[in-house]
């Protein structure tokens, strides 16, 4: 397969041999076995394309965010990255029509600082994943913190792909979110925050010489040891995050 999908109906499937490129979106609680695929698939030198939070929002009868740990925080961590737990806003935002005057025709607009659009110009035009960009929207996006220490132990090369603004701050997680209470009156600006990164170089098998996890649906036990991909010479391929 060129293009495979990790998502509610497919996290109980081993990746197919071939997959090009595996695109995880929003994953949530993956459980072990589904951890140990894309592990492997990286290690072996896989293409992953996630968009993941550590949170996620409704808005049914309001804006509600609920904690939603994707699973693969052990392995993230690892790799030297990790999710807040603040929002991250901007005065550079979309802007929600709330009122129309039926006599001038003159909208009124609600700014919303967590739905953070990044321009052009804070998106990496030199990549070939975002050159052809002129801009991001990113509904509620969270804090991304990046171990630069922990990518030179890995061996892993990290580059930015696009920030939010220098105007930019956070504010702690709150179950329930009403757009007029978080405007950027009297908040200090925190500067750029990274949105969107990309990570190449040789991934570990976090199950290396462990036994194969089973999937959660099955009783019999795993399918034996992990081989040693990753490690050394000649075992392995330079793998991608983004």
């Amino acid at each position: 397969a060129f293009l495979y999908t990790i998502d509610a109906s497919t996290a109980e499937q081993a990746i197919p041999a071939g997959t090009r490129l595996l695109l995880a979106i929003s994953p949530s609680g993956l459980e072990e076995r589904a951890r140990y695929e894309i592990s492997r698939y990286l290690a072996e030198g896989g293409r992953v394309f996630l968009i993941a939070n550590g949170f996620r929002i409704g808005n049914q009868f309001g804006f509600k965010a609920d904690k939603t740990p994707t699973g693969l925080e052990p392995e993230l961590d690892a790799l030297g990255v990790s999710f807040g737990n603040h929002f991250v806003c901007d005065v550079n935002n979309v802007k929600l029509a709330t009122n129309v005057n039926q006599a001038t025709n003159e909208v009124t607009y609600q700014p919303l600082p967590f739905y953070v659009k990044i321009d052009a110009s804070l998106v990496d035009q030199e990549s070939p994943i975002t050159k052809f960009l002129p801009y991001l929207v990113l509904p509620f996006p969270g804090e991304l913190f990046l171990d630069k220490d922990r990518h030179h132990q890995q061996g892993l090369d990290v580059a930015t792909l696009a920030t939010t603004s220098p105007e930019s701050w956070t504010t702690p997680f709150q179950e329930l979110y009403e757009p007029e209470k978080f405007q950027p009156t009297q908040r200090s600006p925190e500067g750029r925050k990274p949105v969107f990164v990309k990570i190449e170089g040789q991934f570990p098998c976090a199950w290396e010489g462990k036994p194969v996890p089973p999937w959660q649906s099955e009783e019999r036990p795993g399918e034996g040891a992990v081989p040693g991909a990753g490690k050394g010479k000649g075992k392995g391929k330079d793998g991608a995050i983004a």
